[in-house]
């Protein structure tokens, strides 16, 4: 799938509420011309590459400001990539790469992220904006968020657990791990604690924002 016309074009792509597409193999938002893909709602799942801006001097852009995306890698090229994040929800396995880190600033969207699978990997540096959300839903006991660069952290972090599972006292999950992290986040939720008085708490370092399994019944 390629939005680009030719050396010289353009392509844009708009998607809207209600919309729907899945892109089975890789899918690549300018590959030597310019190419545009305006997410303002609806739902887009790749389930290879989306990449932007693949060959030296095309330019690849993705604004997601509203609906939900998901890739399984999301990449930069040789080109001018930019991915705007700007609302919606968006979720991934991997987020630029060793060759090619790419930044990615969360102003006000929701970037939802399961460990289930392993933890999902950041090459570059990510900002969480005050009015962005980070939510993680938690079913294992591998990291959530792995980040090669710096962690700047504001706004909010939400906390769950997938159907069926069942945390164990003490246990405890990296949610969030980076070079440096700076600023916390001004809103926690926490999963609802359990009938056996089992619920997370959450600490943070330099390098690191970890949640511990706790109990909650008085002694």
């Amino acid at each position: 799938f390629d939005t680009n016309y030719n050396l010289a074009g353009q392509g844009r792509l708009y998607f809207s509420t209600g919309g729907s597409l899945v892109v089975t193999g890789a899918m690549i938002v300018g590959k030597e011309g310019k190419g545009f893909v305006q997410h303002n709602g609806g739902t887009l799942a790749v389930n290879g590459a989306l990449t932007l801006a693949q060959q030296t001097n095309s330019t690849g852009q993705y604004t997601l400001s509203n609906g939900t995306l998901y890739a399984a890698q999301i990449l930069r090229g040789a080109g001018s990539a930019i991915f705007n994040f700007q609302g919606g929800q968006l979720g991934f396995a991997q987020f630029g790469s060793v060759a090619q880190p790419f930044d990615l600033f969360n102003s006000a969207g929701k970037l939802a992220l399961t460990n289930t699978t392993g933890a999902a990997s950041l090459y570059g540096n990510y900002t969480n904006g005050s009015a962005a959300t980070l939510s993680i839903q938690l079913g294992g006991s591998s990291n959530a968020l792995a980040i090669s660069g710096t962690a700047s952290l504001a706004g909010n972090l939400s906390l769950g657990y997938t159907i069926g599972f069942q945390p164990a006292l003490g246990q405890q999950f990296t949610l969030l791990s980076a070079g440096g992290i700076s600023g916390n986040f001004t809103n926690i939720v926490y999963p609802t604690v359990g009938s056996n008085g089992l619920g997370l708490v959450t600490s943070i370092t330099t390098t690191s924002l970890v949640a511990t399994v706790s109990n909650f019944v008085p002694r």
